[in-house]
């Protein structure tokens, strides 16, 4: 057989094709390469982080507590019937929200039921002690009568003594009764014990009250108190409650409306004795110095500051300067940060008191930092000042005791 020289021919020219193009492109790209520019290793910047910072100093800090709380009045009585009777006048002023002065008339109960209790204890009396009169003048006629006919001293039965004894036993008792009575007969007029406000109303006119029945309520104007929740972790940090003293300085400042609202003064008088287990407070009761003629409402809502113990030797620091738990973030000489745990005696919703860990004259970053480790350089922006951090408005100045 015999075979054609063509029939090997296409096959041929597709690998030359092949090839010129793998060589082609071989040489397109190592053109690419070589004129290709080459990059610039550029070292990169580093950035230093700036920082406010604080320069420390001791003092004696007098701590301030915050707490709120409500005006209340120191006397409020519920007025009641002793008396089963019917209601036959009402004071002018006995309505809510009227003044009162001591002394005032605010209800009357019907009084003749009364008044005839008294007469009969009074007749009662007055014929027990006729008998009693009687009685002794039979005594004096027995002994008179043994003198005469008798020798020696005469016995308890001829000085009629058992007698005597009985009269004036029912002498006693009536004028027991007649001073129930006339008790009983004052105690339908119910008046106001005290200058006060009053607040409810709870009887009419023509009611029959019962013992014990509430027919409204009186609360005193004069004197104020205010009860504040205490933290018991400022407890230790509370100075003793002392009997109330007008003359004496206040140690708690009440604010009516806010910061910016009319104050109070007060004096802390006294307090709870422990902690409520499941608030974990303490209750301390200030009370209230009124200018004259002062009439606050009672359940105003107060905010109050207390003067509470002072911390000798310590430093104020603003809240922003604690790191993660008790730790701050001290510059060293070479504007280097490093972290430093701290001893936080209190601390409050703007500032810290420290007791440990920290130098006098060392600087502490106060700012935001959110990335720090040993060593690490800052730029320092500026030194603030302690008074800046002083607890709750107390200024701690540079330099001076507190």
């Amino acid at each position: 057989m015999r075979t054609s020289s063509t029939d090997t021919a296409p096959p041929l020219r597709q690998l030359v094709l092949v090839l010129i193009v793998l060589g082609a492109s071989a040489v397109v790209t190592a053109m690419l390469v070589l004129s290709r520019d080459r990059a610039v290793s550029v070292p990169p910047e580093v950035v230093v982080p700036t920082v406010e910072v604080m320069t420390v100093h001791a003092a004696d800090v007098p701590i301030t507590i915050e707490s709120t709380g409500r005006l209340e009045p120191v006397a409020r009585l519920d007025l009641s019937s002793q008396l089963a009777a019917r209601v036959t006048a009402l004071g002018d002023d006995f309505e809510s929200g009227a003044e009162v002065r001591a002394g005032d008339l605010l209800v009357e109960l019907e009084r003749s039921d009364f008044q005839l209790a008294v007469a009969r204890a009074e007749a009662a009396l007055a014929e027990v002690r006729a008998a009693l009169e009687l009685e002794e003048a039979q005594a004096e006629t027995s002994v008179s009568e043994w003198k005469l006919i008798g020798t020696g001293e005469p016995s308890a039965l001829v000085r009629r003594e058992p007698q005597l004894a009985q009269a004036r036993a029912r002498v006693g008792t009536a004028e027991v009764q007649l001073e129930q009575a006339l008790t009983n007969l004052e105690r339908t007029r119910i008046t106001a014990p005290f200058d006060g406000r009053i607040t409810e109303r709870r009887i009419e006119l023509g009611q029959y009250a019962a013992p014990g029945q509430v027919m409204g309520t009186l609360v005193g104007v004069d004197e104020w108190e205010v009860r504040l929740a205490v933290s018991g972790s400022d407890q230790p940090y509370l100075a003793a409650a002392n009997t109330f003293d007008p003359q004496a300085e206040p140690n708690v400042r009440l604010f009516l409306d806010g910061d910016g609202g009319p104050t109070l003064a007060a004096q802390v008088v006294r307090m709870s004795p422990e902690v409520d287990p499941r608030t974990q407070t303490l209750e301390v009761y200030a009370r209230v110095l009124l200018d004259e003629g002062m009439r606050p409402s009672a359940g105003r809502f107060v905010q109050a500051l207390i003067e509470g113990r002072v911390i000798e030797g310590a430093i104020v620091l603003p809240r922003s300067a604690l790191r993660g738990g008790d730790e701050v973030l001290v510059i060293g000489a070479a504007s280097q940060v490093f972290r430093r745990p701290v001893h936080v005696a209190r601390r409050d919703s703007n500032s810290v008191v420290i007791t440990g860990g920290l130098r006098p004259g060392e600087r502490v970053v106060v700012s935001s930092l959110p990335i720090s480790a040993d060593g690490m350089e800052v730029r320092v922006l500026n030194a603030a000042t302690p008074e800046t951090a002083a607890p709750n408005g107390a200024r701690v100045l540079e330099g001076s005791d507190q």
